[in-house]
């Protein structure tokens, strides 16, 4: 199996680890909250997908709002359960002993960020949906599209070089 040569500890979870789990809870209660009242309030179609330019592209049933938070929860609880392994993780550095807490510690923090990331813009799109469906607002904009780039790159590379300092 890829890293079973790689040292299997078990990190503790800092107080800052605690912060960012509870951090995504957070955003993830708010996208829930959010996707029940606006299924409470939405008509029965509404867009149910955007294209590149955040312009809606298809519509369905109001239920299909509810695959934002679900996606999400699914999303960010399984990037949590893959950091109690970080040692099958890849890495740019060659992981020993010695530097292998902080390696995997630099990563779950990663992963973190990462997920948060993800739930931060799962969120964006509930918040978006509504804003849409209220006002016929004519889609996400063009900064979307950016954004998802931003939150989803800049966790990976600033756990990069973070890496290849150590």
């Amino acid at each position: 199996m890829f890293g079973s040569n790689r040292p299997k500890l078990k990190l503790e979870k800092t107080t800052y680890d605690k912060f960012l789990i509870a951090l995504g809870c957070f955003l993830l209660l708010l996208t829930w909250g959010l996707a029940i009242y606006g299924m409470l309030c939405f008509p029965d179609t509404i867009p149910v997908h955007f294209n590149a330019y955040g312009e809606p592209d298809a519509y369905g049933d109001k239920t299909n709002f509810l695959m934002l938070p679900i996606m999400s929860t699914l999303l960010y609880f399984g990037i949590v359960y893959l950091n109690k392994f970080p040692h099958v993780f890849n890495y740019p550095v060659k992981i020993t002993k010695k530097n292998a807490r902080t390696n995997y510690r630099i990563a779950i923090r990663m992963m973190h960020w990462l997920a948060i990331g993800l739930a931060f813009l799962f969120l964006l799109i509930v918040i978006e949906t509504i804003i849409i469906v209220q006002t016929e607002k004519a889609g996400l904009g063009f900064w979307f599209v950016p954004l998802v780039f931003i939150v989803t790159l800049l966790p990976l590379i600033i756990g990069l070089v973070k890496m290849n300092r150590h």
